[in-house]
């Protein structure tokens, strides 16, 4: 694949041909927590402590309700209305138990996500395991665990959980435990058992309880009234066939709002497909806090990491602050944007980011402003670019192609929903997340308000991907995003577009006439399929009809996904890329990683812009109270992206 120009809205490469301006003429549902509820959905709380920081509950003391109450499916907290939406959620991740891995030197690890934003916790403290196979483990690997814990505490704990483990009293002795594993309730080191076990610890040996301990926490902030919190376990010594990591069990839960409250609570773990096997509990201490709105500003986050730059600007990744948490934030110049007549687009990206609510889509958090810059504060996904992965592997295998292509109709259908057509859907455009989900990204190219009858003539979009009617000017709509969709597909099947070429008049004239040719190793369906999406006439377009993505959702090559667990993310990814951190990078290119991150001020030569220029972006401003600052610019015409792909200077009406 070629390298080429750098795409701001991506943070990444763009290896595509970049167009001329020109003018146009489950069962895994939320699970109860043990505490009682009352009957007005209130959640009465463990306790209340002075400090989250300080809450210190040991799991030989803590004892929670029965576990029937963890069974119970199609739970979730209310979201309490009364409640300004601002805030923020502080989680403590404490541990699990009888937690299924498959040898003894496991190292699980959690990612917990709130609202598309995640953090991950570092491996659990070495513990002993409770069972191997249903027998108590042999008493070496319990005083060799016992060993490895009080190193690891002393190595790596932060200073408040060295103070919780010093508060805490000694843990329970797990021989004590095997009851509840159903195993022995004693095992004797010179057991024939016990040297079998010796001999198969540095092997993948079956089933193994353990009872992890994290103790690590985070603070999320709160932007929208739905929030919900997701956990995912992932032990990384992975298997001997398999050199990913391996899925341990998730849960998910909606947080109640009720302020300065903790909740200290089990949960039962859940597959995300009836085929995993997974069992334990995870033990959450949840607290939700009003905080006063107060204007963000640069000061207000620590720089990190370049992950991408522009001709306008630079994507940074940040950590804000007050509450630590990881972000992704662009940074535009305005007398750039005012030169390239670039104003309205900006606006109106700002626009659609705040209205996507698609777990597909990439969300802004807040928006502000100086004298001469923007700055949009956004999730950072930090599984990186799928350009990104694209070029290390050349080709993607079917099946994976399937899963992000259900994920992309997903995301699109929620855009078109409100008449929103996205137009630049590719590669570089699309980041994935710690658990290997797909986020769209990049929506300066959208164009809002355009129902199934309405037309635009824009000339605009990533030449690999234009759809024949916008090369011809006849007008398009909706389904010129079903035709990018088929030719990612088979990009990401193949390795290249189906008409590449490093001609770009070429390549248009192969986009209107050539062949669609599928080389070796393509399904029936998944041809059949692709040319239902690359259909020239946009009326017999797979998608060109009122049905739209529904239409889609439907063909044949579809007929094994289960979309309403695909939306809420219960279909495993056939993917996950190596994230060690919230803060980790490396899913990302070095070309831009590599690079001192530092948020310069602009040449002022020209001197200071008049206030009657400033007053173009009065509409800006945006905080995490979902309210706008300038309401005059309620809304804006969609336009050009900021940099990569190019756009008429005017657009249609």
């Amino acid at each position: 694949m070629l390298k080429g120009a750098t795409n701001i809205l991506t943070g990444g490469r763009s290896n595509k041909a970049s167009l001329i301006s020109k003018p146009a003429t489950d069962n895994h549902s939320t699970p109860l927590p043990t505490n009682t509820t009352s009957s007005n959905g209130t959640v009465t709380p463990v306790s209340t402590p002075a400090s989250p920081a300080l809450t210190t509950t040991n799991s030989s003391n803590h004892s929670p309700s029965s576990l029937s109450s963890l069974e119970t499916n199609n739970i979730s907290y209310p979201i309490d209305t009364s409640l300004p939406n601002k805030g923020r959620v502080w989680v403590k991740v404490v541990e699990a138990r009888g937690l299924l891995v498959h040898h003894p030197n496991s190292r699980p690890y959690c990612v917990v996500e709130f609202e598309r934003n995640d953090f991950v916790t570092r491996e659990a403290l070495p513990s002993p395991p409770v069972s191997i196979n249903g027998l108590a483990p042999p008493v070496s690997q319990q005083r060799q665990h016992q060993q490895q814990q009080q190193q690891q505490e002393l190595r790596s704990v932060s200073s408040t959980d060295s103070l919780l483990i010093r508060l805490a009293t000694p843990p329970p002795d797990p021989l004590n435990d095997v009851v509840e594993a159903k195993g022995p309730t004693s095992a004797s080191p010179t057991s024939s058992n016990t040297a079998t076990l010796d001999d198969t610890l540095d092997s993948d040996i079956g089933d193994v309880i353990i009872d992890p301990t994290w103790k690590h926490e985070a603070t999320f902030d709160v932007t929208r009234p739905d929030g919900e919190l997701t956990l995912s376990i992932w032990d990384r010594t992975g298997s001997p066939t398999d050199e990913g990591e391996r899925f341990l069990g998730q849960m998910k839960i909606r947080p109640p709002r009720i302020d300065g409250k903790l909740i200290d609570n089990w949960f039962r773990l859940a597959p995300r497909q009836w085929k995993e096997k997974v069992k334990g509990d995870i033990r959450l201490q949840i607290m939700y806090k009003t905080v006063a709105m107060k204007p963000l500003n640069a000061d207000d986050f620590e720089l990190l990491k370049v992950v991408g730059k522009g001709s306008f600007g630079k994507v940074l990744q940040v950590r804000k602050k007050d509450t630590s948490r990881i972000y992704a934030m662009k940074v535009l110049v305005k007398k750039d944007i005012i030169e390239r007549q670039e104003i309205a687009h900006t606006l109106s990206e700002r626009n659609v980011l705040i209205r996507a609510s698609s777990p597909f889509l990439v969300g802004l958090k807040f928006s502000f402003q100086t004298p001469e810059k923007l700055y949009l504060v956004l999730d950072y996904m930090n599984g990186g670019e799928l350009f990104y992965h694209l070029q290390k592997e050349t080709a993607f295998s079917e099946e994976r192609a399937k899963f992000y292509t259900a994920e992309l109709t997903s995301a699109l259908q929620h855009l078109h929903k409100y008449n929103i057509v996205y137009r630049d859907l590719k590669p570089e455009n699309i980041l994935l997340d710690s658990n290997g989900h797909i986020a769209l990204t990049d929506f300066g190219l959208c164009k809002e308000n355009l129902t199934f009858n309405d037309t635009t003539n824009t000339f605009c979009g990533t030449a690999e991907y234009l759809a024949p009617e916008v090369l011809t000017g006849q007008g398009y709509g909706k389904a010129v995003d079903w035709w990018s969709l088929g030719i990612l597909f088979y990009e990401m099947t193949t390795g290249l577009p189906p008409f590449y070429s490093e001609n770009t008049n070429l390549m248009y004239k192969k986009i209107l006439h050539n062949q669609l040719i599928f080389p070796p190793g393509f399904s029936d369906k998944a041809q059949n399929f692709v040319r239902g999406l690359l259909e020239r006439d946009p009326r017999r377009r797979l998608g060109g009809s009122p049905e739209d993505a529904d239409q889609v959702m439907r063909h044949p090559f579809f007929a094994d996904i289960e979309w309403d667990k695909m939306l809420r993310k219960h279909v495993r990814p056939p993917f996950k890329p190596k994230v060690l951190s919230e803060v980790d990078t490396s899913n990302f290119d070095p070309v831009f990683t590599d690079t001192i991150p530092i948020d310069s001020i602009p040449n002022s030569a020209s001197g200071p812009l008049s206030d009657t220029l400033q007053d173009h972006f009065r509409g800006f401003t945006y905080t995490d109270s979902s309210q706008y600052l300038g309401a005059d610019h309620g809304s804006f015409k969609m336009g050009s992206k900021l940099g990569g792909s190019m756009l008429d200077d005017f657009d249609d009406n």
